[in-house]
């Protein structure tokens, strides 16, 4: 579709399907705003308010236009390893450690070293929340040749969904901000 320029060889979508909004939770584990986030949204979708009962009605009714596909935690092995449900007065090493994990000394696992070892085996202590239980960074997962299964099942929703607009949420240090994907077909 992308080398024809026609987006319409990969989904034929008449003029009055709704549009698909994939939203995809933080892949890495101890990322708990996203999660936060995708589980308000889904009480906003069911019941107009958020966990905090605030009302959201110019949301709902956005809501109610789209088709909106929600994968909120795609790393549960990540996540059942963060013991935190926040950082909030956590030091920087200690979120570096439970994040990016330890070799077997106990010394941590720093960016962009620990993006190194793919899958993350071997000189490992802790298996930090990055990753599924075999060690799989979701975020860099093989992308025509998946090794875990959470990223097979995102690939395999996208494939059938065919969204007009996918977010994928993820946690950094610095300000929020939406990055644009490097992958855009050249057709409009």
């Amino acid at each position: 579709a992308a080398g024809a320029e026609d987006p319409g060889f990969y989904a034929r979508k008449s003029a009055d399907t709704p549009p698909v909004v994939f939203l995809i939770g933080p892949v890495h584990g101890q990322e708990v705003e996203g999660v936060a986030g995708m589980v308000n949204l889904l009480r906003v979708a069911e019941t107009g308010r958020d966990w905090r009962d605030k009302a959201w009605p110019a949301l709902r009714a956005a809501l109610d236009r789209c088709r909106v596909v929600i994968v909120p935690l795609p790393n549960p092995d990540g996540r059942a390893r963060c013991p935190y449900d926040s950082f909030i007065g956590l030091t920087g090493e200690e979120m570096t450690r439970v994040g990016q994990g330890t070799r077997k000394d106990g010394t941590l696992y720093r960016w962009p070293g620990v993006k190194a070892i793919h899958p993350m085996r071997g000189d490992v202590g802790f298996l930090g929340a990055y990753f599924n239980d075999a060690g799989i960074n979701l975020m860099h997962d093989e992308f025509f040749a998946p090794m875990a299964d959470e990223t097979r099942a995102l690939l395999d929703i996208a494939r059938d969904e065919a969204p007009d607009y996918l977010l994928n949420l993820h946690s950094h240090e610095s300000p929020p901000a939406v990055l644009a994907t490097s992958y855009v077909p050249r057709s409009t």
